[in-house]
């Protein structure tokens, strides 16, 4: 699907998510990014790791706060993303 930057090597994405009591979970992903290690890869070759933590705030409703490219893989990014998501799920 991927193949305008003519690196066809296999990717490897893994995550997990902890329910911490009835309100609350922690999150952890990680993805190997082996696709992403030639030349006019965007990436410097350390994958990229993003932690969460989300909690429900009402019927449906959760806050969460993400961590994004916490070893800093991408080229220009001097500090990993920040993100804080508001999800409704009905």
């Amino acid at each position: 699907m991927e193949h305008s930057d003519n690196d066809e090597d296999i990717n490897l994405f893994g995550g997990v998510e902890k329910t911490l009591g009835p309100f609350a979970s922690i999150t952890a992903e990680y993805d190997l990014s082996m696709n992403d290690s030639n030349s006019g890869a965007l990436g410097k070759g350390r994958g990229y790791l993003n932690f969460g933590l989300r909690c429900a705030v009402g019927n449906g409703l959760a806050l969460g706060i993400v961590l994004k490219d916490v070893l800093r893989n991408q080229q220009d990014a001097s500090l990993g993303n920040r993100v804080v998501q508001l999800e409704y799920v009905r």
